[in-house]
């Protein structure tokens, strides 16, 4: 039979107690039991009759439960009775084995000298129950024991008795005495620790680990390194905190966490007694072990001078290096770091976490995803999610997991390959990535298809030979020793698809596609456009394979010829460093390898004489294409592509009309095939079901060509040299 199980509340009268119906058998009424709670969890408790309760129902008392006590709760708990393990023999105990749990670090120092009233203290609490090896007592909510400050004690041993009880004679030992915080935090980080795609970055922290435990167990002054202070860099939802609970409970340290937009306090001077009470804390948990002081977010209140900083320097530098202490500060923005918080003597330590790769990308989702997809599914996804970071990437899981139980109408927890895999590549292009995450620069679109842009044949296969296959094929250009182009520049008349281009081929090959104007990096403050351009590329390297499109390149870094030296050039100049691949602030390198990042300028202008000559050097904008106005194959093939989800009579000759738009750019096209439902509607009246072709005549009269004659020859016979 099963039972769900509802939790007594702690009373003297209730402890180690489980209640049922009359309908157990007689022979189990007050015997010591192991009840398996979800084939999870076990508790140690006597069985007891109820005859009020239901027949589906018991009272359980969780006080006594045996190792390893799970943190992790389900929503309904139940019992099934062939389960119950009965225990036949309780016998007096002559020697028992005891951790004692603290509720903090100050009463643990507090009963430490007091070790004779202490067990004395314990005998007596441990009288009132049963025991077995392993288990442990939660006796934080007993109200008689508030005053001690006890949260729980664990029976590690017993003897070789199966359970027993603790009498007068029996001798009690106490192994070791530690705090809740130090305790529950290694039963914490047991859980969930795996390290999928973060091994190098935990590869060096560990190492840094190991130099000062061997640096301490020396036991010499002469051996004894400053105290390890280390800078986590990497961007949000890397996997900083995930590395680091990793690292605290493989050296068994205690993390003690210190968030910095939460130290804000209201009142003077509060803020600094918060953080100095959390470093003196830090210094009484080293008397347990090693301790991490985690400065999560520091560049919130370490980016400038001032009453906080100053008290935030003084505890820095004034730890004890003989105490195994270590500082380890999490940031995503290194650069705000005030230059005292970056010098040698403080944070001289430096792991960066960067944006997975795609092998990495694949590891992590393999680790979200089980075994339900196959390795191919699993690198189909890792190609589609550049820029992705862990925190990304198990939001896409979930969230594709969740779409598939709303379509069935019910919760499940095992998937199919197929229903999964499809939720997963509908999810994909509605999340996006940490690494782009903001305003300038994002551009959100539909999946879109080189086959959705009309003509411009010639184009199309310049750009996947200059872009595509660079970005998506590095190993073939490694092997046959072909250099990487670093820019494209498209050039051309007004209206004739340039940004189109550049966005369809991210679409259709799963590359980020970062797009500005000069509008968007220009500031009326000083300095300001130059640090924009420094974070939009860095963002554009966190986030590759990535295209960084720059529409109206010539506004924003124009020619310097017959010009005074203005702002402009400062623009220019920070544009071309960062052009160069060395614009990586020391501290703004987010990841060891990204000078293999691969991340292709796009600039498009239609004042191709405006562009200075430097930025088309070899290493920049070396690669120069011409996007002429539509010819007439052209003009068609876009009108039939635009025309495919319109509804046109059958007298409608698209050849027609595509000889009578010379001039024409596709912008122009796109109009006219607008006008033309418009003149429909104007014509028919809303009811309208098909574009005539007189609708389309009508439409060549109201909407006219943007090009020139004059204009078109200009281009044509354009040259850079």
């Amino acid at each position: 039979m099963i039972y769900k199980v509802v939790v007594s509340k702690q009373t003297l009268t209730s402890l180690q107690r489980c209640y049922f119906s009359d309908t157990i058998p007689e022979e189990h009424y007050g015997r010591y039991a192991l009840i398996p709670v979800n084939s999870k969890d076990k508790y140690l408790v006597r069985i007891c009759i109820n005859p009020l309760l239901q027949e589906n129902v018991c009272i359980l008392d969780k006080t006594v439960q045996y190792l390893p006590k799970a943190m992790w709760v389900p929503e309904t708990e139940t019992v099934m009775y062939k389960d119950i393990a009965i225990l036949n023999c309780i016998n007096y105990i002559k020697t028992m084995h005891l951790c004692v749990i603290f509720e903090s670090a100050w009463r643990k120092k507090e009963w430490e000298s007091k070790s004779h009233a202490l067990k004395k203290i314990l005998k007596q609490i441990l009288q009132i129950f049963v025991h077995v090896n392993n288990v442990i007592i939660d006796v934080e909510n007993l109200k008689f024991l508030n005053s001690i400050g006890l949260h729980s004690i664990v029976v590690s041993n017993i003897g070789s008795i199966p359970a027993g009880k603790v009498v007068d004679s029996t001798k009690i030992i106490i192994d070791e005495i530690t705090c809740y915080e130090r305790y529950s935090q290694l039963l914490e980080n047991c859980l969930d620790m795996n390290l999928a795609g973060l091994n190098g970055p935990y590869e060096k922290l560990r190492q840094y680990f190991i130099a000062m435990k061997n640096a301490l167990s020396q036991n010499s002054h002469l051996n004894l390194i400053s105290s390890l202070k280390i800078l986590v860099i990497g961007p949000d939802g890397c996997g900083k905190k995930t590395l680091i609970n990793r690292l605290a409970f493989d050296f068994k340290a205690t993390i003690l966490t210190i968030d910095g937009p939460e130290l804000n306090r209201p009142q003077p001077g509060e803020t600094e007694r918060l953080i100095k009470e959390k470093f003196d804390h830090a210094r009484l948990l080293c008397e347990e072990g090693p301790c991490i002081i985690l400065l999560s977010r520091i560049e919130s209140f370490c980016s400038k001078q001032g009453r906080i900083f100053s008290q935030f320097i003084h505890l820095l530098d004034s730890i004890d290096p003989s105490l195994p202490l270590v500082v380890i500060g999490t940031t995503s923005s290194p650069n705000l770091l005030h230059r005292l918080i970056r010098s040698s003597s403080r944070f001289h330590n430096r792991v960066f976490i960067g944006i997975p790769n795609e092998e990495e990308r694949c590891e992590m989702l393999s680790n979200f995803c089980g075994d339900i997809l196959s390795k191919e599914k699993l690198k189909q996804i890792a190609r589609k999610t550049p820029g992705f970071v862990i925190a990304d990437l198990k939001l896409l899981v979930k969230r594709a997991k969740l779409k598939v139980n709303n379509q069935k109408g019910r919760q499940q927890t095992n998937f199919s390959e197929e229903e999964l895999f499809n939720a997963i590549n509908e999810m994909v292009y509605l999340i996006e990535a940490s690494s782009i995450r903001g305003e300038l620069g994002v551009v959100r679109s539909q999946k879109l298809d080189m086959n959705q842009l009309g003509g411009l044949v010639r184009v199309k296969q310049l750009l996947n030979q200059s872009i595509q296959w660079p970005l998506l094929h590095p190993e073939a250009f490694k092997r046959l020793n072909i250099k990487k182009p670093s820019g494209v520049l498209l050039y051309g008349p007004p209206g004739c698809a340039k940004t189109s281009l550049a966005r369809t081929l991210a679409s259709s090959s799963n590359i980020t596609f970062l797009s500005v104007s000069a509008a968007d990096l220009f500031s009326p403050y000083v300095g300001d456009a130059e640090i924009t351009i420094t974070n939009l590329f860095q963002r554009a390297r966190d986030a590759s394979p990535t295209i960084l499109f720059v529409d109206e390149i010539d506004a924003l870094v124009g020619s310097r010829e017959g010009k005074e030296k203005s702002a402009q050039e400062t623009i220019l100049s920070t544009f071309l460093v960062e052009m160069d691949g060395v614009g990586y602030k020391g501290e703004s390198r987010i990841i060891e390898n990204t000078v293999d990042s691969r991340v292709i300028v796009i600039g498009a202008t239609n004042r191709p004489d405006s562009v200075d000559s430097a930025l088309l050097r070899p290493g920049r904008l070396d690669r120069l294409i011409y996007v002429p106005p539509p010819t007439l194959e052209d003009r068609l093939d876009i009108l039939k592509v635009v025309t495919k989800v319109m509804p046109l009579s059958d007298c409608v000759k698209l050849q027609d009309i595509a000889m009578k738009t010379d001039l024409y750019s596709g912008a122009d096209l796109n109009s006219l095939c607008q006008e033309a439902a418009l003149q429909a509607l104007t014509e028919d009246g809303m009811d309208a079901q098909i574009i005539k072709q007189s609708h389309w005549l009508k439409a060549l009269k109201e909407i006219p060509p943007s090009l020139t004659k004059e204009q078109v020859e200009w281009y044509n016979t354009f040259s850079f040299s």
